[in-house]
């Protein structure tokens, strides 16, 4: 399944750096390329076959070059895409591979939202399709970070993905006095 993976690179000094590089298979073949956008953040889309490896070929900001082995991807699973970029709903995607698919089909699966402890969204699906969308408005979240949970029939954990909301809901102050102007070291 095509997935997004997320790039964290900290320098010796616990810092982020901003790095460059490409992921190869085992073949030598080069199958995404990435570069860090902020303090050594940033992120690719892979699509893992199975049976192969692969690594990323880094290059920091200095110009050193070293390699890592990425963790071997799940011969099936789930993925779970939030898109927050919608200016008043969420755009959730839930992904399965036709392996799964094909021995759990119509199995439930549930999507429980929460923030602060508290639950502002749960759903419950089957298993029909290798792709489920929907759009959840933002106005059923309050201001904060959220967290998305995807659970199996049996209420294990399959993926967790996280999103800020940020409401128009900020605190408005207004300050008036009687006096028209005051002099320093006065009321």
């Amino acid at each position: 399944i095509r997935s997004k993976v997320a790039v964290k690179a900290v320098n010796v000094n616990g810092l982020g750096e901003d790095i460059k590089g490409t992921i190869t298979d085992n073949d030598g073949n080069e199958v995404a390329y990435f570069t860090t956008q902020h303090l050594g953040m940033g992120a690719f889309a892979l699509v893992p076959q199975e049976g192969k490896t692969y690594k990323a070929n880094i290059i920091t900001s200095s110009g050193a070059q070293f390699t890592v082995d990425l963790h071997t991807a799940k011969t099936s699973g789930y993925t779970l895409t939030l898109n927050n970029a919608y200016k008043d709903s969420l755009y959730i995607k839930i992904s399965v591979n036709d392996k799964l698919l094909n021995e759990h089909k119509n199995s439930m699966f549930y999507l429980i939202a929460q923030s602060g402890g508290k639950v502002y969204f749960t759903s419950a699906a089957h298993l029909s399709a290798p792709v489920l969308t929907t759009l959840i408005p933002k106005s059923r979240f309050p201001t904060g970070i959220l967290q998305f949970t995807l659970l199996s029939a049996t209420g294990e954990p399959l993926n967790e993905r996280v999103v800020f909301i940020q409401q128009n809901d900020n605190l408005k102050l207004d300050i008036s006095s009687s006096a028209n102007s005051t002099q320093p070291g006065k009321k």
